[in-house]
């Protein structure tokens, strides 16, 4: 593969979120938990949630494995923060959708923080990396009902 599509997949964005994830410290007083793992490539997530009246207050999650992966989980943090458990499988629906390039996104712009992820759509076997975290978060809301 051309190191030029590399460096597309590894853009600025992934690589400061993997750097720096945020959100990463383990919230000890969560009321929500929930992990994923990848027995293929061996990537991991354990996020944990602390929800109030329905809406997600403060998010710990910690990612091991790939830069994608970690970059995903950070970048989720960010973006489900002060949002509403009930708004979240909307989100995950058209997150899903549009890293598969699914041609009915009408308004990707939706996604706000999360597109920063677009160019793993170019990168099929890398879809899995980026949606690691949202099968944590399901897990947690899942087991926590």
């Amino acid at each position: 593969m051309p190191s030029d599509k590399l460096a597309q997949l590894y853009d600025k964005n992934i690589i400061e979120h993997s750097n720096t994830p945020r959100n990463n410290d383990f919230l000890s007083n969560s009321t929500h938990s929930g992990n994923s793992l990848n027995p293929f490539c061996g990537d991991e997530v354990q996020i944990q949630l602390s929800v109030k009246n329905g809406f997600i207050l403060k998010v710990g999650i910690q990612t091991v494995g790939c830069k994608i992966n970690i970059a995903a989980g950070s970048l989720l943090s960010e973006t489900i923060i002060n949002k509403q458990i009930g708004q979240l499988s909307k989100l995950e629906d058209l997150f899903v959708k549009y890293i598969n390039n699914d041609v009915t996104v009408k308004n990707p712009s939706d996604l706000g923080e999360l597109i920063k992820l677009s160019q793993v759509k170019n990168f099929p076997i890398r879809i899995k990396c980026a949606l690691l975290s949202w099968s944590a978060l399901d897990n947690a809301i899942q087991e926590n009902r």
